[in-house]
């Protein structure tokens, strides 16, 4: 399982973001112009991130959060939190299966 956070949004294979009404099943990127299909995107993306959860777009924001609150000076106390990529993602392995 991988966190749904912005599966649909992030253009898979890109940085882009670009929301839109759950009920907009196709639209065509103002980012590269091509055609997305909302379904295709979000799948696309679950896989990648769940591959490499260090590129899932929640540990991406909030790294970029602790850089610029570091360079603003904000106490270590309260920087954002840390995300470890691992939480994003759960394995379906044998001993977390119930039978």
């Amino acid at each position: 399982k991988v966190d749904s956070y912005k599966t649909s949004q992030v253009e898979y294979g890109t940085d882009y973001q670009e929301k839109h009404d759950p009920t907009e099943r196709e639209w065509v990127s103002k980012y590269t112009g091509k055609k997305i299909i909302r379904d295709l995107n979000a799948s696309q993306n679950i896989l990648a991130w769940a591959l490499e959860p260090k590129k899932h777009i929640k540990y991406r924001e909030r790294q970029a959060a602790i850089r610029q609150a570091k360079k603003a000076g904000v106490d270590e106390a309260e920087l954002p939190k840390e995300i470890k990529p691992n939480w994003l993602i759960e394995i379906n392995s044998k001993k977390n299966r119930k039978h």
